[in-house]
């Protein structure tokens, strides 16, 4: 018996499941705030040079007519009042053009003009703290648990948030960022882990899917925050302390089963699955305990064990002689049980290190092409808070094919063709002009294809964490996940340079996006199935596990097998 079959004993979508789902959503959620809080805290609503006293603009600061609107300078002044021949940068500080109650701490430290890339920067540093959340921190969980971790991080990063609202200056502030960083993005990993985790495997695709309708809600309530909440420091409070609502977490949510029985950890996977079975008034059979024990051991029956071995012979998938078979069982089983093994290390075990180097690769792809073509889009008409409330609502149509396809098809053909048709239409967009022969605006085409483009890099993103949490073994499925993510982070922490050097090379980004995702798109085709599968515990089973078309040739023998036994 596998853990997963023990989960199938616990029923789908019952009270235990869907208390855990809405509780992850939720912290899930959350996360989305700290991503995104800084074109809120730092937001620049327009500045300019403030004149000298007993001056007015027109004899102080130079400006132009940009669309029948007068701008005025923002960094440069004359320097001599009326005197328009030299201009100094700006001597008495800046005017922000701020509505009354609202603050920001670009305006408050004057981030602007020479000093502008200081307000990037802390973001670039935000991000690096999530790569080292991932690579260094992540990993605690498969230590000491998903839960344990995951509500540590939670409370840890409340008053780190709160504090962040009381800092002074430009310095404290980004290192407090980066430390909220490196717990947020190990909160979400705890999050994609524990929710994968407490689903078996027939029941595993909506959870897993859905709850990235969080991420867009979040985002959402991020817009009505920043549109309700226009000072910096209390914004940056109420975002902070809905974490500490966490508490509820404690009795609400259960340690991971498959994590507990890989601990070896009989007594408290037990307990959990009284516990599940009580709330769906379910009953567990009377050998459950026995059934934990032999799993944590890590025993199988001779039949199941000379079975693996034949098919796996069979396969060509190990070689042939009893003695090579043996050896490279032995040493695969020692691999498995060093539970602290490395992400690193499955680099170094056949066939699992070209499944890791794709899904590096993948998301590092789909990391760099999300935020890219977010960053890329082109700016709606109307105010702030409504643009990234319209951002957020269209993904939710995304999320609902990429369930419906990742449900009747798999992970590997829907994933592909969401990342080439994010590819085609970026390279689409590249060769639109901005008007057509007759003169007439064809702009829109071009947002039509970048938002199309989005659309595609939304639902490969949406699946990819369930992919990748399919495809490792229980033991180091959060670490391997947090390298993941490392390389996640590295594209996340690019594409603000690529947008930055669309201002001078303006195909550039598009192009790099819209190779990388058709390469990912190839690529992905290459990995194993994980549709229906239950989560692998062992390297061992994953290294048995057959390429996409192994997985079609089994699907189909199953159909045709069902289909000769109804006739």
């Amino acid at each position: 018996m596998e853990v997963d079959d023990i989960m199938q004993l616990l029923g789908g979508y019952k009270l235990f499941q869907l208390v855990a789902y809405v509780c992850l959503g939720l912290l899930y959620m959350r996360g989305s705030w700290h991503v995104f809080s800084p074109m809120y805290l730092g937001y620049d609503p327009g500045h300019h040079c403030t004149p000298a006293a007993n001056t007015t603009l027109n004899r102080t600061i130079p400006g132009k007519d940009e669309d029948g609107v007068w701008v005025w300078d923002k960094c440069k002044m004359y320097a001599t009042p009326g005197e328009r021949n030299a201009t100094v940068a700006c001597q008495n500080g800046w005017t922000y053009s701020f509505l009354p109650g609202e603050t920001s701490f670009l305006a408050e430290w004057n981030l602007v003009c020479d000093k502008e890339y200081l307000v990037e920067l802390s973001t670039t540093i935000y991000m690096v703290g999530t790569t080292c959340g991932a690579l260094f921190l992540s990993p605690l969980s498969d230590v000491f648990g998903r839960k344990k971790v995951m509500l540590a991080c939670l409370w840890a990063q409340a008053v780190l948030g709160f504090g962040l609202a009381w800092v002074t200056d430009l310095i404290t502030y980004t290192v407090v960022r980066f430390f909220i960083g490196l717990l947020n993005m190990t909160i979400a990993l705890c999050v994609s882990v524990l929710l994968n985790e407490t689903f078996a495997s027939t029941h595993r695709l909506l959870p897993a899917v859905s709850v990235q309708f969080f991420w867009a809600m979040g985002l959402m309530l991020l817009a009505l925050f920043g549109y309700l909440v226009r000072n910096w420091r209390h914004l940056e409070m109420l975002i902070s302390l809905p974490n500490l609502l966490s508490i509820g977490c404690i009795c609400l949510l259960s340690e991971s089963v498959p994590w507990l029985v890989s601990k070896k950890k009989v007594d408290e996977a037990e307990s959990v699955l009284y516990r599940a079975a009580k709330m769906n008034n379910i009953a567990l059979p009377t050998d459950i305990r026995s059934k934990l024990e032999n799993l944590a051991r890590g025993t199988l029956s001779t039949a199941e064990s000379s079975d693996g071995i034949r098919k796996q012979s069979l396969d060509g998938e190990w070689p042939a002689t009893k003695p090579e078979l043996d050896r490279q069982e032995g040493s695969l089983m020692r691999q498995d049980s060093e539970s602290y093994l490395a992400a690193f290390g499955l680099l170094c075990i056949p066939k699992i290190n070209i499944y890791c180097s794709i899904m590096f690769f993948l998301f590092l792809a789909n990391s760099l092409g999300y935020f890219g073509v977010l960053f890329l889009t082109p700016t709606l008409n109307g105010d702030r808070f409504l643009n990234l409330f319209l951002s957020a609502l269209v993904e939710i149509p995304a999320y609902i094919i990429a369930y419906t396809s990742n449900r009747c098809i798999g992970r590997r053909i829907p994933m592909s063709v969401f990342l080439l048709v994010c590819a085609v239409a970026n390279i689409g967009a590249i060769f639109v002009p901005s008007t057509a022969g007759d003169g007439s605006d064809i702009a829109w085409l071009k947002t039509t294809l970048v938002m199309i483009g989005k659309f595609g890099i939304t639902g490969s993103y949406s699946t990819v964490y369930l992919y990748a949490s399919e495809m490792f073994p229980t033991s180091v499925r959060n670490h391997a996940l947090g390298m993941c993510s490392f390389f996640e982070n590295i594209g996340s922490m690019a594409a603000p340079f690529m947008v930055l050097a669309a201002k001078k090379m303006t195909y550039l980004p598009l192009s790099i996006f819209g190779g990388l995702t058709a390469v990912s798109g190839l690529l992905v085709l290459g990995l194993p199935e994980t549709h229906k599968r239950p989560l692998p515990q062992t390297v061992r089973e994953v290294q048995s596990w057959g390429r996409g078309r192994d997985y079609l040739r089994s699907m189909t023998g199953s159909v045709n097998h069902a289909f000769d036994s109804k006739n």
